[in-house]
């Protein structure tokens, strides 16, 4: 549940919440997990409009699979070898407005995105190539080889950017008078909510996850 001053927007799963991710104008995308197996479903949330974009969605590969960035035009996935050895394989663009893969290369892995450029790098582990690939509509239109120093100039001054805003959550005890409020305004009954409140603020919008107790053994993850 997304809120500002009063409730927002709901969220719940019987599935394991296993990342949430932000674009920059807020759009949610929820990586789930679920089952023996632990296939992964995806779920994107437009928190401005409070529509719901994808739903249960997954790739073709369901188990290995994982996200480098969300913007708001695209998702970037990636695949890996195995839990135990999760190099990352290859780069899975996803348009958002399109509602599809739109290019994939199983040869480079993803590296950062900035200003409509891939940073991209050849698999491997020793000499490495580097790459920029610009995007127009979702079409890599330019493919252009670059040296190790131009990369990590390029690299340096958009982490001093991205990371001055980023956001850590907040461990909070069910008894703190802001969460209190907001649980109360949001109708959450606190009786079966098991351990800490974790939140973030951004923006005008509180987001905060916890556990509530079914069973002995069991314990369901809520967005709120």
């Amino acid at each position: 549940m997304i809120f500002g001053k009063k409730p927002y927007y709901s969220y719940k799963s019987e599935k394991q919440i296993w990342r949430l991710l932000l674009s920059d104008n807020s759009k949610l995308l929820i990586e789930e997990r679920g089952g023996d197996k632990k296939d992964v479903f995806f779920n994107l949330i437009d928190v401005e409009s409070k529509s719901s974009l994808l739903e249960s969605w997954q790739l073709e590969e369901t188990q290995w699979v994982g996200v480098d960035l969300i913007t708001d035009d695209y998702i970037f996935f990636h695949r890996y070898v195995k839990p135990d050895l999760p190099h990352h394989i290859g780069i899975i663009l996803y348009s958002i407005s399109e509602k599809k893969v739109v290019w994939q290369d199983e040869n480079r892995v993803f590296e950062f995105f900035d200003d409509n450029v891939i940073y991209c790098s050849s698999r491997g582990t020793y000499e490495k190539l580097h790459f920029a690939l610009k995007i127009d509509e979702g079409k890599i239109v330019e493919d252009t080889e670059i040296d190790l120093g131009t990369f990590n100039v390029i690299r340096a001054e958009k982490n001093d950017r991205d990371f001055s805003g980023y956001l850590f959550p907040d461990v909070r005890d069910i008894s703190d008078p802001g969460v209190e409020k907001v649980l109360k305004i949001n109708k959450v009954g606190t009786l079966n909510i098991a351990g800490n409140i974790e939140v973030i603020a951004f923006r005008q919008y509180w987001i905060i996850s916890y556990h509530t107790k079914k069973t002995d053994d069991l314990y369901k993850c809520q967005l709120v």
